[in-house]
């Protein structure tokens, strides 16, 4: 009897492991297997997933519970985050205000105020119609004059404390914090917080390239200018300082140039700059103000005098250049907005720390997820493709899909994947947020294979062996591999 018991048992194994389907036998799995075997990644971490965009079905899975950085591919869960918390047409208020009183002379005995609310956008050139036609700054200065203000008695002052002064994340490098793709988040951020600094043409290799102009103006910048002329077709320019500290060395190489050549930088002190925009304005029109600009922290009483605000484009406006462009900055504030909504104290610990509670909300396993900021900027970041994916799985449900989707870049056609897959087969396909800093390349988001079947996908490459422009390609032609592939 215990003898056909037993043998009863081990056919019962038998046949139920056959029946399920084994890793090597999902339709991506020889794909995968041939991608990670390439002598390029052998001292590589890699984790790869493909899902049925459907049912959820896993399809293709590496390592898919392996905790990788995720670089720019955090966008998709701090976007996401954003449309599900904040909402799709959410919009962000600066507003202008005085306090005091205004005597016949025409002068204001008191001070010219402006709110900060958060807004990532005030004054891009990216969003021109809202803010640049007009210029806002100057219909600010027109409203103050049409309330009868040729003189301002007391300051200008800029309140920047929306989210409580914090300023870049701990786990930000000195090498990124002092370019534009370092620029942090404010309350009264302005010009997306970046300046441009103009180099005069040069076309001699070796020589000390000059700065021409800094736009906007910033009068307490300074400036150590290192910068030479290469032969090498690339901007190799980079710029190290801190925030709220106005000294900036400049370092590296620039490419000859027979018209002026641009290097980007983040601006030190947002706020400072947004003041002295309002009061050029101001100067402008013969509206003079006596005491300068500050800035601190308003409270708001009837004693404040509403004149005016601004609101920024919609959330999932912000979102879709956020993905579109990877904007970190957009990133950033869209991050702190999300731990603003939910929280009455802020730092950059609770703003992460809400997204990830977010997530786990929904029934998506956060162990091995653990966030610094909300670009992908900080190499602290750890998050596993299987989150990646669930996170994309969860938005194709959401009343917000449509906008979450139509933010993402195409393969060969738009956004940081313009110049992906331009020649294959799968250019069109593949619709996706990318990521890299040195040595971490990922993918993530959805493609359509050729027989219309839609597919979830995560592809992350950490510490890889070969160049930059050689993980692309291998990408590249994992994607026209994938496409291809049969799904009944």
């Amino acid at each position: 009897m215990r003898y056909f018991l037993t043998s009863i048992f081990l056919i019962f194994t038998i046949v139920l492991s056959f029946s399920q389907v084994k890793p090597t036998e999902l339709p991506f799995a020889k794909v995968f297997e041939d991608f990670v075997k390439h002598e390029d990644f052998k001292n590589a971490s890699i984790g790869l997933i493909a899902m049925d965009f459907e049912n959820g079905e896993i399809l293709g899975n590496y390592n898919s519970h392996l905790s990788l950085t995720p670089a720019s591919i955090l966008k998709i869960v701090t976007t996401a985050t954003a449309l599900e918390i904040l909402g799709a047409k959410t919009q962000f208020k600066t507003s202008l205000y005085y306090k005091g009183e205004i005597d016949s002379n025409k002068v204001l005995h008191g001070d010219l105020i402006i709110i900060g609310g958060g807004d990532p956008a005030l004054g891009s050139e990216i969003f021109d119609k809202i803010y640049n036609k007009p210029y806002f700054f100057s219909t600010w200065a027109d409203s103050i004059k049409k309330l009868g203000i040729d003189s301002i008695d007391g300051f200008i002052i800029g309140d920047d404390s929306y989210f409580n002064n914090i300023d870049v994340p701990s786990t930000w490098i000195w090498g990124d914090m002092g370019n534009y793709y370092g620029a942090f988040a404010s309350g009264l951020s302005i010009f997306e917080n970046t300046y441009k600094i103009k180099f005069e043409p040069e076309d001699s290799t070796g020589a000390n390239a000059k700065i021409s102009e800094i736009v906007p103006k910033i009068n307490s910048l300074i400036i150590e200018n290192e910068v030479t002329i290469s032969d090498t077709n690339k901007d190799l320019a980079y710029i190290y300082g801190a925030p709220y500290q106005n000294e900036r060395k400049i370092e590296g190489t620039i490419p000859k140039h027979k018209n002026e050549f641009i290097v980007k930088g983040s601006i030190p002190n947002p706020a400072e700059v947004a003041l002295n925009e309002i009061k050029s304005e101001l100067n402008k029109i013969n509206v003079i103000c006596n005491k300068g600009t500050k800035i601190e922290k308003i409270i708001t009483d009837s004693l404040l005098h509403f004149i005016t605000e601004i609101k920024s484009p919609t959330v999932e406006e912000i979102v879709k250049i956020t993905n579109l462009r990877s904007h970190n900055l957009f990133a950033e504030h869209l991050a702190l907005q999300v731990g603003k909504a939910r929280n009455k104290n802020l730092n950059y610990n609770i703003a992460v720390n809400t997204i990830v509670e977010f997530w786990k909300s929904k029934n998506i396993e956060t162990s091995g997820m653990s966030l610094y900021d909300g670009s992908g900027l900080s190499r602290y970041n750890i998050i596993t493709p299987k989150q990646m994916a669930d996170v994309l799985f969860y938005m194709k449900n959401s009343k917000n899909y449509s906008s979450f989707y139509s933010s993402l870049p195409t393969a060969g056609e738009s956004g940081t994947l313009s110049g992906m897959c331009k020649n294959s087969i799968a250019k069109g396909r593949v619709n996706a947020k990318s990521g890299y800093i040195t040595r971490v390349r990922n993918y993530a988001g959805y493609m359509t294979s050729i027989s219309g079947k839609k597919i979830i996908f995560v592809v992350m490459l950490n510490n890889f062996n070969c160049s930059a422009a050689d993980s692309k390609n291998h990408v590249e032609k994992l994607f026209d591999k994938m496409v291809t592939v049969p799904i009944h």
